[in-house]
């Protein structure tokens, strides 16, 4: 079975796309300051007047409004969390909402509405009063934790205020996502940091389809972010379900700056580099094919310079020959400007590398006539049938 382009075509990404226009429901978004308006009401009366100073019509009035409102508190709630009104939140709060960790219409939490806004103060009143730091939202079914939305949405003060209170830093969403991966994901280094020094975050938690942190962060090309990741220990040998590591992710990517680093790293770290950029993936691909591959010849000089064989042992995706079948004039340049390589080498299924131009040339030519021929018929009056 084939698999799926994770991260490279955006796939990743979708895991956790959809957040960021987290709004209330149609239904959530009731007039919470009429409410917070009866309530005060309410109590100021009681304060100033009395009960029994006020007559009984009054009180009835008063009564049956905070009644009608009682019932969507927890909607209220949210949109108090929302917008970070804490005295609105003390009024609702005194007024005895016993399920704090109760999901809105759109599947999240009072305690998602204000990690997502970065309501640090409404997050600590909200723990304080017994909403659970770990409760997971059902939104799209992603499972995911105030903590989750926190990272997503760039909300430091959340992430610290959330980590304070015990917040999981190893907390895992539906796709196995954990908050730094959504940080990474993001490229906040402050949130990065934030995770792994003060959160002890594991710089090689790895989701479902075994993607770490460092894989992201290559894919995303941030240098900055992949350093910190190895001060705390992230594995550069780390492979993800495609049996690739970050290497394959710089040299398909053409992330030239963050190859080069990479692989400095491993020299630095006693990782053999040969190893490291012949080493293929489960498509048998090496990170110098995966470079010819995408056109990227500056990787493709990164990965020669530190070993790569351009003419591997199994003569399967010989650099020289993929370059040719996929007409990259740039990259054949570069490859025969090799010593390594022979124009008549064939590979494992007898091809040469001319064999393969000219079979892709041959293919794109027969495409492009079937185009013109059905286009031409599209053009042409057609014959009458019958009624």
């Amino acid at each position: 079975m084939k698999r799926s382009r994770r991260v490279m075509d955006g796939s990743s990404l979708r895991l956790m796309d959809g957040l960021d226009h987290i709004t209330l429901g149609e239904n959530e978004a009731t007039d919470f300051s009429m409410k917070a308006l009866a309530l005060k009401d309410l109590k100021s009366i009681k304060a100033e007047l009395g009960v029994s100073s006020v007559s009984y019509g009054l009180q009835r009035s008063i009564s049956n409004a905070v009644e009608r409102n009682l019932n969507t508190t927890a909607m209220d709630l949210f949109e108090a969390c929302r917008e970070g009104d804490l005295a609105v939140m003390r009024s609702l709060l005194e007024e005895d909402v016993n399920d704090l960790d109760r999901l809105s219409e759109g599947g999240l939490s009072a305690l998602h509405y204000a990690a997502r806004n970065d309501h640090g103060q409404v997050i600590q009143l909200l723990i304080d009063h017994g909403a659970d730091p770990n409760v997971t939202g059902s939104l799209e079914n992603k499972r995911l934790s105030p903590l989750h939305f926190a990272s997503w949405f760039n909300a430091p003060v959340a992430v610290d205020t959330l980590i304070d209170n015990k917040g999981n830093v190893e907390s895992s969403s539906a796709f196995g996502q954990k908050p730094l991966h959504y940080a990474v994901a993001r490229a906040s280094v402050e949130l990065v940091k934030t995770l792994l020094t003060k959160g002890k975050a594991d710089p090689n938690g790895q989701d479902n389809q075994h993607f770490s942190p460092l894989h992201l962060a290559t894919q995303r090309g941030r240098l900055d972010i992949i350093k910190m990741l190895f001060t705390h220990g992230a594995n550069l040998r780390a492979q993800n379900d495609e049996g690739e590591t970050a290497v394959h992710v710089a040299a398909r990517e053409g992330r030239d700056e963050v190859l080069r680093h990479l692989l400095q790293r491993a020299s630095m770290t006693g990782i053999s580099c040969k190893d490291l950029v012949n080493g293929e993936n489960y498509e048998a691909k090496s990170c110098l094919q995966l470079a010819v591959n995408g056109g990227h010849v500056q990787a493709a000089m990164i990965c020669i310079e530190y070993g790569a064989d351009v003419r591997p042992v199994t003569k399967r995706n010989i650099p020289l020959h993929v370059a040719s079948s996929i007409g990259d004039l740039t990259m054949v340049k570069f490859l025969l400007s090799q010593n390594y390589v022979h124009v008549d080498e064939e590979d494992s299924e007898g091809m040469t590398p001319i064999l393969r131009a000219s079979l892709a040339v041959t293919w794109k030519s027969l495409n492009s006539l079937s185009i013109r021929e059905h286009q031409s018929a599209r053009h042409q009056t057609p014959q009458l049938l019958p009624l």
